[in-house]
């Protein structure tokens, strides 16, 4: 099911499909991230560059720099460069927001 297929739009995401995340956020359209947070295991490099250049490096970001993702691996800060975001499940999670703080860190 694509998340265009939902009747009602989600405000909140856990994602954790082993290995397909960057797929998963991918498939989100970009203007939908502004009213949904997401907590999102990373289990790869890879994905974990894809997500990174999806929110920070393409066109979206010129045009809307409204997304954040911040990082467990640097004690839920925002991330800033790709070095930031965990590699892996167990450097921790990473949390997509449109906010501009995690208000329960």
């Amino acid at each position: 099911i694509s998340l265009k297929d939902l009747n009602e739009r989600p405000d909140f995401l856990k994602i954790d499909v082993e290995g397909h995340e960057s797929v998963v956020i991918k498939s989100i359209n970009y203007g939908d991230w502004e009213n949904i947070d997401a907590i999102v295991e990373i289990h790869s490099e890879t994905n974990a560059k894809e997500i990174f250049d999806y929110f920070y490096i393409t066109d979206n970001f010129k045009k809307n720099n409204a997304i954040k993702i911040f990082s467990h691996k640097i004690l839920w800060k925002e991330v800033i460069n790709f070095e930031d975001m965990p590699k892996n499940n167990k450097e921790g999670n990473i949390f997509i927001t449109g906010k501009n703080k995690i208000n329960w860190y």
